[in-house]
C-alpha cells in the first residue's frame, strides 16, 4: 500500500466502532486511512513553513481512554519537527468558545515511525461523531537560512507525512492480567518474606508464581508446605535470573497472562505498589517496561533508581544510589534501562521482542532487554509512587569471601546520606563478563574501542583505591590518578616538600609494588581479580564456570 498516496486521499468517511480495548491491527489501516484528507495551509506559530493538516471523523465509543495515531515524517532539510493532534467534543465541536477537549503537540524524529497517543480528558468526551485533526510542520524558531531551504524543498518535493494506524482505545492492562513471578534460589526464607508482603498488598486480583531455580535445599518443600495453593514451578538446575525468569514468563504468557512483573525473592513490596506500574503501563501503547523504586532495606534511601547506558568500563551509570526520592527521583519518567529487582514488562513486548537472552545467566539481561526494547520503538519508564524495599543481591552474597582489611574514611566531599556500599566478587565477575558480551552483540567500532580504553584506564585505578582502601571513593566517582598519586606520594594532607618529591620515585617503583603485593596475599584483591577474569572471559567468549563460582 502507498502510504503518502493514501494519506494524500481526499475521500470523505467515518471510522465506525472501535473497541475501546483494541488497538487496531494491519487489517484496518485502509479503512482507517481512507477517512482522512489532507491539504497543505499556512498554520500557526507553533508550527508552520511546511504544514500539513489530516482529518478524520471518528465514532467514539464508551470507555475509550487514548487516541493515538502512527505516523512517519520523511528526512530532509523540510523534514516536519512537530505534530499537533487536535480532538473536538461531539457535544461542543461547533461552539469555538469551548476550545478542544485533547490539543497535545509532539516533536517528531523524522525518517522513523513513531507512536504519538494522549490520554483523553478523565471524564471522557462523551460518545458520538468527533472530528480528529493531525497538524505537523516546522519550527518556526529555525533561522532564516533554514527556513528559505526548507520552504523551496517543501514546493519542489511536496513530502507530506505517512500515516499507518489510528486507533482509540481503553486501558491495556487489567490487575488480573498480571502474573508476578517470585525466582527463588536456596533461599526459602527471603522468599517466603516476599510472599508474605504480597498477600498484604493490593493485588487486585493478580496472580503470584514462584519459579524455583534448581535448590539444592528444602526450598520447594518448605515453600509448598506453607503455601499449599501457592503455583511452584520448580526447574532441574540453576539457569540464572535470565533463566529463570525466562521459564516463568513462558509459562505465564502461555497460561494467557497480558504481562509479567519479576520481583527478587529479597524484596517487600509497600501494599499499593502495584496500581501505579499499571498506571504507567496505560499510559501509553508502546510502554514495555515499568520499574519501581527500590529502596534501602532499613532506610528511606534509594538503592537505585534507573541505569542509563554509556559503552564504557562497567557499562552502566547507576542513577538514584543513596539518593532520596525527593532529590531529583520522585517523578516518573521514560528511562534507557529499568532496574529488575521490580520490573513489570508487557506481554505483547515480549512477544515481540523476546525474553531474556539466557546467555547472560544473572546481571545486565534487563540492560540488554531495554537496550533491544527501544531499539524496537519501545518505551522503559521508572514510576517512584511503586515502592520496594530491597535486601541487596543476596543469592550471590552469599557465596562472596569477605573483603579483609577495614577500608579507609574518605577525606573528599560525600554524596548526601552516604552509606556503606556492598562488595560481590562473583556479582563483579558475571558483571564484567556480561558488560563485554553486551558491547560485542549491540555495540560498533567506535562503543567497542571506547570500552576497551576506557577499562584500561579504570583497571589500574581501582587496584589504587584497592590497595590504598578507598574503595567507596571509587563507587562515588571520586577517585582519579591525580587523587591517588597526591594521597600516596604526599600523604592527606597534600603538603609538597622537597624530602617527598625525592622519595616519590622510590616509592613508586618499590613501596606500590610491595603493597599490591600485600593486599593481595590479605585478599584484598578479590574482587578486582575476578573483574579482570570476567572482562578476560567475556573478551575470549568462554562459558560461565558455574562450578567455580559455586552457582550450579
Amino acid at each position: 500500500m502507498d502510504l503518502r498516496r493514501v494519506v494524500r486521499s481526499r475521500r470523505a468517511g467515518t471510522v465506525q466502532g472501535l473497541s475501546p480495548h483494541i488497538v487496531m491491527g494491519e487489517n484496518d489501516a485502509a479503512q482507517c486511512l481512507s477517512g482522512w484528507s489532507v491539504r497543505a495551509q499556512q498554520l500557526d506559530r507553533c508550527v508552520r513553513w511546511v504544514g500539513h493538516t489530516a482529518r478524520a471523523l471518528l465514532q467514539l465509543p464508551a470507555g475509550a481512554t487514548h487516541v493515538g495515531v502512527e505516523l512517519w515524517v520523511p528526512p530532509g532539510i523540510d523534514a516536519p519537527q512537530f505534530a499537533r493532534l487536535t480532538l473536538l467534543d461531539p457535544w461542543v465541536g461547533n461552539l469555538p468558545e469551548f476550545g478542544p477537549t485533547v490539543d497535545v503537540s509532539f516533536r517528531l524524529q523524522p525518517g522513523r515511525w513513531q507512536v504519538l497517543e494522549c490520554p483523553l480528558p478523565a471524564g471522557g468526551v462523551g460518545e458520538g461523531e468527533t472530528e480528529l485533526q493531525l497538524q505537523v510542520g516546522c519550527d518556526a524558531r529555525r533561522g532564516p537560512v533554514s527556513r528559505l531551504l526548507a520552504s523551496i524543498a517543501g514546493r519542489l518535493f511536496r513530502r507530506h507525512a505517512a500515516v499507518r494506524r489510528l486507533w482509540l482505545r481503553g486501558d491495556r492492562l487489567a490487575a488480573t492480567g498480571v502474573t508476578i513471578i517470585v525466582l527463588n534460589w536456596n533461599r526459602p526464607d527471603e522468599t517466603i518474606d516476599c510472599l508474605e508482603s504480597l498477600q498484604r498488598a493490593d493485588l487486585r486480583g493478580a496472580r503470584v508464581m514462584v519459579v524455583d531455580n534448581g535448590s539444592s535445599d528444602d526450598s520447594v518443600a518448605r515453600l509448598r508446605a506453607r503455601y499449599p495453593d501457592q503455583h511452584v514451578l520448580a526447574l532441574p538446575e540453576n539457569r540464572g535470573y535470565a533463566g529463570g525468569n525466562n521459564a516463568g514468563i513462558r509459562a505465564a504468557l502461555d497460561a494467557g497472562a497480558d504481562a509479567v512483573l519479576l520481583l527478587n525473592n529479597d524484596a517487600a513490596v509497600a501494599p499499593d505498589f502495584l496500581p501505579p506500574l499499571l498506571w504507567t503501563m496505560n499510559s501509553h501503547a508502546r510502554v514495555a517496561a515499568v520499574a519501581s523504586a527500590i529502596v534501602r532495606q532499613g532506610y528511606e534511601t534509594l538503592d537505585v533508581a534507573w541505569l542509563d547506558i554509556y559503552f564504557g568500563h562497567g557499562l552502566v551509570h547507576r542513577r538514584g544510589v543513596n539518593a532520596l526520592p525527593g532529590e531529583g527521583f520522585s517523578d516518573r519518567r521514560e528511562v534507557e534501562v529499568a532496574v529488575g529487582c521490580s520490573l513489570l514488562l508487557s506481554g505483547e513486548a515480549l512477544r515481540a521482542i523476546g525474553p531474556f537472552d539466557d546467555a547472560y545467566f544473572a546481571y545486565h539481561e534487563e540492560v540488554d532487554w531495554c537496550y533491544r526494547a527501544r531499539q524496537a520503538g519501545w518505551q522503559v519508564h521508572y514510576q517512584p509512587y511503586s515502592r520496594v524495599i530491597h535486601g541487596g543481591s543476596k543469592s550471590t552474597a552469599a557465596l562472596a569471601e569477605p573483603l579483609q582489611g577495614e577500608r579507609a574514611e574518605s577525606s573528599a566531599d560525600q554524596l548526601p546520606n552516604a552509606l556503606p556500599l556492598s562488595w560481590n566478587p562473583i556479582r563483579t565477575y558475571l558483571g564484567a563478563r556480561n558488560a563485554v558480551r553486551f558491547v560485542r552483540k549491540h555495540g560498533g567500532l567506535r562503543q567497542r574501542l571506547y570500552f576497551v580504553c576506557s577499562s584500561l584506564y579504570a583497571v589500574p585505578l581501582e587496584l589504587l583505591a584497592v590497595v590504598m582502601r578507598r574503595e567507596e571513593d571509587l563507587m562515588l566517582g571520586l577517585w582519579t590518578y591525580r587523587r591517588a598519586l597526591s594521597l600516596f606520594a604526599f600523604g592527606p594532607s597534600g603538603r609538597v616538600s622537597a624530602a617527598t618529591l625525592l622519595r616519590t620515585p622510590w616509592r613508586l617503583a618499590v613501596d606500590l609494588p610491595r603493597q599490591i603485593r600485600a593486599a593481595h596475599r590479605a585478599g584484598q584483591t578479590a574482587q578486582l581479580v575476578e573483574h579482570c577474569r570476567g572482562l578476560w572471559d567475556g573478551l575470549r567468549d568462554r562459558p560461565l564456570p558455574l562450578e567455580r563460582l559455586r552457582l550450579r
